[in-house]
């Protein structure tokens, strides 16, 4: 499948962003994208349209999306992966996430019944990405939609991270979330341009910690593969402590600098 996407130029500066007080989803997972807005758990109405959120997220919290997007571009076809919807889903208590929706990478929500996450996409001002890092609604591997970042980092490279909080029992949030109950993380990957670079590098971050936990992954060409990695696989830097899924922080894609990246990424979850 294939569709046209008019685009600029974007020059990304980086980002802060925080986890806050985030309302969980109930049984089932919840996710909103940028764009126009969402409304809150209790069905209000969106005071903010640039990044989508959902639970009780205040105004102050939300995560603008860049809005800088330099100089029009002619149309770029986009190539989706082959065999886009082929795939089975993953198991629906394990996504992390489906890529459902459309809008920016950066800024969005996801809520499950035990964590949340939140996405952003940093990048020096030198960076070009065209078009700017976001769901290409008719790429999916499993169902509609899949993560997008095209183009070419600079300086000290780019990152595209999930950033996971959860509450604690008194309804806190924190900076973690527990995953000792799973054995790995799972998700599909494809080129969009089969000259682009195949070293796609998964960073795994804990709470507390300043120790990086590393997998690098060749992405074999422009059809979608299921990538798993399970926890006892993570390379450890020398002096590191053993890898604790009991704190689980961030899970970063990391994209080098001055290296030409054409990635397609869809139904992040965990394994058990």
């Amino acid at each position: 499948m294939s569709g046209r996407r008019s685009v600029g130029w974007l020059a990304l500066g980086a980002m802060a962003f925080g986890l806050a007080g985030a309302g969980c989803g109930g049984g089932g997972a919840s996710l909103e994208a940028g764009g126009a807005g969402a409304g809150g758990a209790d069905g209000g109405d969106a005071t903010d349209g640039a990044a989508g959120v959902v639970g009780d997220v205040s105004a102050e919290e939300k995560v603008d999306a860049p809005a800088d997007v330099g100089e029009a571009m002619p149309e770029v076809a986009v190539r989706c992966p082959t065999a886009a919807g082929a795939l089975a889903p993953a198991a629906a208590e394990l996504v992390i996430d489906d890529f459902v929706g459309s809008g920016p990478l950066a800024g969005r929500q996801r809520s499950g019944a035990a964590f949340i996450v939140r996405e952003q996409f940093d990048a020096t001002a030198g960076a070009m990405f065209d078009p700017a890092p976001a769901i290409e609604p008719a790429c999916g591997a499993a169902a509609p939609g899949a993560a997008h970042i095209r183009g070419r980092a600079a300086n000290t490279g780019a990152t595209f991270a999930l950033v996971f909080g959860a509450r604690d029992d008194g309804g806190a949030p924190a900076d973690r979330f527990d995953a000792s109950a799973t054995t790995g993380l799972s998700f599909r990957v494809a080129l969009g341009d089969a000259a682009a670079t195949k070293l796609l590098s998964v960073q795994v971050n804990l709470a507390q910690s300043p120790w990086d936990y590393t997998n690098d992954v060749t992405v074999s060409g422009t059809a979608w593969q299921t990538v798993t990695i399970p926890w006892a696989d993570l390379q450890a830097p020398p002096g590191a402590p053993a890898f604790s899924p009991s704190a689980l922080n961030q899970i970063v894609f990391p994209f080098f600098a001055d290296t030409d990246v054409d990635f397609y990424v869809d139904d992040i979850a965990f394994v058990r």
